[in-house]
């Protein structure tokens, strides 16, 4: 197990602007980048989990809607597991391209990592399990404390089709990318776990 690193400068992002993001939205939280799978978006934190499954981050009615966290958040990208939310949309747009890591390992061993970019810090994240599972599963819980990430963490490398813990800090926050898969109105879902590895 490894600490928190700090971020270099040539992955701190200081393109996003964040005020010109809030105007426009004001449930807007922070920015997604995801290398690998070449997903880039700005991320929702709503009052439901309904509303940005068919609404745009413009408010706009559109079925791709925005890439948003789950309702329960209460600390985002400080609670132990912060999860995300996204279409899988067939043009590839929103997480359609997440599952890039489940049918391709060159894809992961190429960038394992993604970033989240807020007004105050910036996180990077290791992806260290993926796998498909039910959206009842014990994967969409929050570890209120240390002994329960462990739980939650052994858990989810159990269920992993992947799965990487080399270099995992021990008690670094989780966030988990969600997107539906197979046919429409399915229960099941492809999840991708990244851990926090680095800060700036």
């Amino acid at each position: 197990m490894t600490s928190i690193q700090k971020l270099s400068n040539v992955e701190h992002c200081s393109s996003v602007d964040f005020a010109s993001l809030e105007a426009i939205n004001s449930d807007f939280e922070a920015w997604l980048y995801v290398p690998g799978a070449s997903i880039s978006y700005p991320m929702v934190l709503g009052s439901d989990n309904d509303y940005y499954l068919t609404h745009t981050f413009k408010h706009e009615e559109n079925k791709a809607g925005a890439i948003f966290l789950d309702q329960v958040t209460a600390n985002p990208f400080e609670d132990y597991n912060t999860i995300v939310h996204g279409h899988n949309m067939k043009d590839g747009s929103m997480f359609g391209r997440l599952k890039t890591f489940y049918n391709d390992t060159k894809a992961y061993a190429n960038n394992p990592y993604f970033y989240v970019y807020t007004p105050e810090k910036t996180y990077k994240y290791l992806i260290f399990s993926y796998y498909v599972t039910k959206d009842t599963s014990g994967t969409y819980v929050i570890p209120n404390t240390e002994d329960a990430l462990k739980e939650y963490k052994a858990q989810v490398l159990s269920n992993a089709t992947y799965k990487d813990v080399e270099g995992i800090p021990e008690s670094a926050p989780i966030v988990t990318l969600s997107t539906c898969y197979g046919a429409n109105y399915t229960e099941y879902r492809l999840v991708v776990h990244g851990i926090l590895v680095a800060t700036k």
